[in-house]
């Protein structure tokens, strides 16, 4: 049905969110916000689905998981929040849990109302709202559990082969301006040293005058992670509405 309206879609997965992503003309959103509706609240979950799509899954975790980056990335969120409930959870983990019985419990336990905001940009508002109210009508309201997230600081060492050591340091800035934040990461910036002993780097920055004290650094690069813990809060409520909430 989407092919037949040229639409593209993708979903993707983060910390603290599941996100689809849909693009059609403009005069088929109808169509496009029934279809995306009916797979959130009459989503079948088949057990040759699942088994077919693990071949996939397992394929981005070993090459995704494996790069430096993904296992610096996991290996801060695990030290500095040392849970596996929140955002300790690594992102390119064990595929074995990812059972055709799990995914449909979590789908019944986070594909709730109160749990799901949609966005719309180039459709009228109007039409956008009476569309979500109309298809999404179906969705539980729910009750879903959030346990909020703790920074509690730590180290973590992941064993790689290789000759090449990665190395990241994280400091918590909750509570301060996201702006800030960005700010600092951008001083620090980003600095690669080439083959010919060059030092270049998009932004320059206090990473240049690092790497050109220390001769045996490759790359030195600042970062910068905001969450805002949206879907791990610890209160448990139910929502009164029957759909969710359309912006």
């Amino acid at each position: 049905e989407l092919e037949d309206i040229g639409a593209s879609v993708s979903a993707s997965v983060g910390r603290e969110s599941l996100t689809i992503n849909a693009a059609v003309q403009a005069q088929s959103f109808t169509t496009l916000i029934d279809i995306i509706g009916d797979s959130v609240s009459n989503l079948a979950i088949k057990d040759y689905e699942v088994k077919d799509l693990l071949h996939f899954v397992g394929e981005d975790v070993a090459v995704n998981g494996a790069s430096g980056a993904a296992a610096l990335s996991d290996a801060i969120h695990a030290a500095a929040y040392y849970d596996s409930l929140t955002l300790g959870l690594p992102l390119y983990g064990d595929i074995s849990g990812a059972t055709r019985d799990a995914a449909a419990s979590l789908a019944q336990d986070a594909f709730v109302g109160s749990n799901i905001t949609v966005v719309g940009t180039g459709v009228d508002h109007d039409q956008f709202s009476q569309g979500v109210g109309d298809k999404f009508a179906g969705v539980a309201s729910g009750r879903f559990g959030r346990q909020a997230s703790e920074y509690v600081g730590g180290e973590a060492r992941v064993s790689r082969g290789g000759s090449t050591a990665n190395i990241a340091v994280a400091l918590n800035t909750a509570g301060q301006s996201a702006a800030a934040v960005s700010v600092l990461a951008t001083l620090l910036g980003s600095a690669t040293r080439s083959r010919t002993h060059s030092i270049g780097g998009r932004t320059g920055g206090r990473a240049t005058q690092i790497l050109a004290a220390h001769d045996a650094l490759g790359s030195v690069s600042g970062f910068a992670n905001t969450y805002s813990d949206g879907g791990l809060r610890s209160e448990e409520h139910t929502s009164e509405l029957q759909s969710p909430r359309a912006s």
